[in-house]
């Protein structure tokens, strides 16, 4: 969809701003928090692109080698977006541990305020249309930005305690700390990414209950067919459904083939984003 190309567009670009801005002050300031928080936004800019890449591929039409599309692209790409998350994560604990003592100047509080306004921009725009366009690209996009969101915040919080480090010295460490918690909610993302799309890739059906009940009304709104088993199968941005149905001892095999040409377009005209359906009457020993 063009629309949801131009804001995945629009927010590459305020995220490439952002992160570029977060770690040039982090590395003025040898502030470890910061360059932490702008590390998570520019990962945020690379997955996008992964994103992008994928979602193309996901897009070419199903072939003999791949009879069921490309949709599973998206799902190798996620699971490399959080490979990339983890080293990303790992990197960050590391390097907190190197933080030094930071004077916090008024500069960081200006570009970490308007770091956290330029995320609530990207979030709303991103959630708004996600919902107008039932776009799930866009709505797993307003989650990884959430991330980012919440870790701007936390070094938003380290710079406020760094103020009164001189009055109570264990706030010296804020800045540690803060490097830590952002290394762990990464770590968290990471392995939720990675553990959710290696379940699609090793086949793992997915439950869909309001999908699921969709088919469910429509099918035993047919006379014809006796009783049915439901099977999705995610593959990317899509999926693939597989119907077992017992039928009524008498319809015919005419009645078989027209019936299985028409439910397979009702269940497409349905949107549920189901693009492949195989339907199969049930075996009898």
């Amino acid at each position: 969809m063009k629309k949801e190309r131009k804001i995945l567009s629009l927010v590459m670009f305020l995220n490439l701003g952002v992160a570029s801005v977060k770690l040039i002050s982090g590395i003025m300031f040898g502030f470890s928090s910061l360059i932490a928080d702008s590390l998570q936004s520019l990962t945020d800019f690379v997955t996008d692109i992964i994103s992008s890449i994928a979602s193309e591929i996901g897009k070419r039409r199903a072939n003999k080698r791949y009879p069921f599309g490309y949709g599973m692209s998206e799902n190798i790409a996620n699971f490399i977006i959080g490979i990339i998350m983890l080293l990303l994560g790992s990197f960050i604990l590391m390097e907190s541990f190197k933080s030094t003592d930071v004077e916090v100047a008024a500069s960081i509080f200006i570009v970490l305020i308007i770091a956290i306004l330029l995320k609530l921009l990207v979030i709303f725009l991103l959630y708004y249309n996600g919902i107008k366009l039932n776009s799930n690209r866009l709505l797993v996009a307003t989650k990884e930005s959430s991330v980012d969101l919440i870790a701007s915040i936390i070094v938003l919080v380290v710079s406020i305690l760094l103020l009164f480090k001189d009055k109570y010295p264990i706030l010296v460490h804020a800045n540690t700390v803060g490097s830590i918690i952002i290394s762990l909610i990464i770590f968290y993302m990471a392995l939720n990414i990675m553990i959710e799309n290696i379940r699609y890739l090793l086949g793992v059906n997915e439950d869909n209950e309001e999908v699921k009940e969709r088919i469910d009304e429509l099918i035993k709104a047919n006379k014809l067919i006796k009783d049915h088993e439901i099977k999705l199968m995610k593959m990317g941005a899509y999926y693939n459904l597989y119907l077992t149905i017992e039928l009524e001892t008498s319809v015919t095999l005419k009645q078989l083939f027209s019936l299985e040409k028409r439910l397979k377009k009702e269940i497409k005209d349905l949107r549920l984003g189901i693009r492949f359906v195989e339907i199969e009457p049930k075996e009898y020993d």
